[in-house]
């Protein structure tokens, strides 16, 4: 939603009232891990849906990266043992 946050339409807001009722909705729930299974896994869309400029793709894949990092270094914060991220792409 960040994308649309300088030049929101109708369709936007309707959106962002539905994660605020989810949010409200869920509020109470716990998120609930196994520490032996844990598997941090990301997903890239490299080609942006179509466009094949290289540097584009590199972005979007590192990007990502960087945020697995940084979810990495949570989780050690944690104390949550896990296994070597994965990050598929589709290119």
């Amino acid at each position: 939603m960040s994308r649309f946050a300088s030049h929101p339409e109708k369709q936007h807001w309707e959106v962002v009232k539905w994660i605020l009722r989810y949010l409200r909705e869920t509020m109470n729930m716990p998120l609930c891990f196994e520490r032996k299974k844990l598997v941090l896994q990301g997903y890239v869309d490299a080609d942006f849906a179509g466009d094949h400029d290289t540097r584009q793709k590199y972005v979007a894949v590192t990007e990502a990266s960087k945020e697995m990092i940084m979810l990495t270094g949570c989780l050690e914060e944690l104390d949550l043992k896990r296994r070597n991220g994965v990050l598929y792409g589709d290119s």
